[in-house]
């Protein structure tokens, strides 16, 4: 699974227009989702979203929809700060029809409750291991 994350990743930056690519790296990520790490997870969506391709296909739709009930299942268990980052920039670059993806609320619930957890069990401190880049992306 890592290596179709780094593939999508890599035709993401050098913006190559892949959409067959894109499409079977989300097929066949999707069935595995459960089983995959949170960073293939994470760049595998930044990627199809800075694709400008993203939630226009129903293996992208169902990528994005399984890792949001995975997270919120394991409450980001493993995640770390990029991670969920990556992940929340990925689902405000999609654009599908309003109500279409009820299933968000609760992925976007269980991201504040990471921010706010990991702030409250480090106090002050807690806010600088997001960093700049990180905290502009969560807000």
């Amino acid at each position: 699974m890592e290596g179709l994350s780094i593939v999508a990743w890599a035709l993401a930056t050098a913006n190559v227009e892949a959409e067959e690519t894109f499409d079977a790296i989300a097929r066949e990520l999707e069935p595995r989702v459960h089983s995959a790490n949170p960073q293939n997870l994470s760049n595998t969506l930044w990627a199809l979203a800075k694709s400008g391709r993203s939630g226009q296909t129903d293996a992208d739709r169902a990528l994005f929809r399984s890792v949001a009930e995975h997270a919120v299942r394991t409450d980001l268990n493993g995640w770390n700060v990029q991670n969920v980052a990556n992940t929340l920039w990925a689902f405000a670059k999609v654009a599908t029809p309003p109500g279409a993806r009820s299933y968000e609320a609760d992925f976007f619930e269980c991201c504040a409750r990471y921010v706010l957890n990991g702030i409250a069990e480090s106090g002050a401190s807690g806010v600088r291991q997001f960093g700049p880049h990180s905290l502009s992306i969560l807000a």
